[in-house]
This record gives structure tokens, C-alpha cells and sequence, in this order.
């Protein structure tokens, strides 16, 4: 499997997670950050 397609596979990965955390925020109806969902938000910030 080409580098490139590895690359596009791990960045749609992290996007995955940040809407999976941004939807996990929105059902549990909390509009401000609590460290359990805060924790997707760091982790994607200290990948990239």
C-alpha cells in the first residue's frame, strides 16, 4: 500500500474521532468542555 494512501487512512482516522467526540458532545448537551471529552481535543492537538 502506497505512503500516501497510508497518510489520507490516518488523517480521515484522527477526523473520525473528532467527530465522533464532537458528536458525543453534542448528544450529552454539554456546550462547555469537560475533561472527558476535552481528552479527544488534546490528543489531537499533540498529533499534529
Amino acid at each position: 500500500m502506497p505512503l500516501t494512501q497510508r497518510v489520507v487512512q490516518a488523517c480521515l482516522f484522527l477526523s473520525a474521532i473528532a467527530l465522533v467526540g464532537d458528536v458525543l458532545q453534542m448528544v450529552l448537551s454539554q456546550p462547555e468542555i469537560t475533561p472527558r471529552l476535552d481528552s479527544v481535543r488534546r490528543f489531537l492537538a499533540r498529533v499534529s
